[in-house]
């Protein structure tokens, strides 16, 4: 099926120009929208399910390192079937430094 169809773009809501961080004081100019690039639409393919991928065996969360215990990793077929691996906690280390990074902005 490659029958698509064509969506607002949720970028510049189908605006096609976004607003500009540096704009002029009186708002009159405009930056491109990147996501549509100025059209104010996406063209998708409608969603029908998701789609195996042969040669998977397990699934961790993207923002996870390899931690191969669930909840942290699930596998292939229990995604398939809906089920979602969690997030790995942050080490205490990355919490310490994202606060002080926080106050020196």
């Amino acid at each position: 099926m490659n029958d698509k169809v064509r969506v607002e773009c949720p970028a510049c809501s189908a605006e096609g120009v976004s607003e500009m961080y540096d704009s002029m004081p009186d708002n009159t100019e405009s930056v491109l929208c990147c996501m549509c690039e100025g059209k104010g639409y996406w063209d998708m393919v409608p969603f029908t399910g998701i789609k195996s991928r042969p040669g998977i065996t397990s699934v961790i969360h993207g923002f996870s390192m390899r931690f191969e215990v669930p909840p942290y990793i699930v596998t292939y077929e229990e995604f398939l079937a809906g089920k979602r691996p969690m997030r790995q906690p942050e080490p205490e280390w990355v919490r310490t430094v994202g606060e002080e990074s926080k106050k020196n902005c």
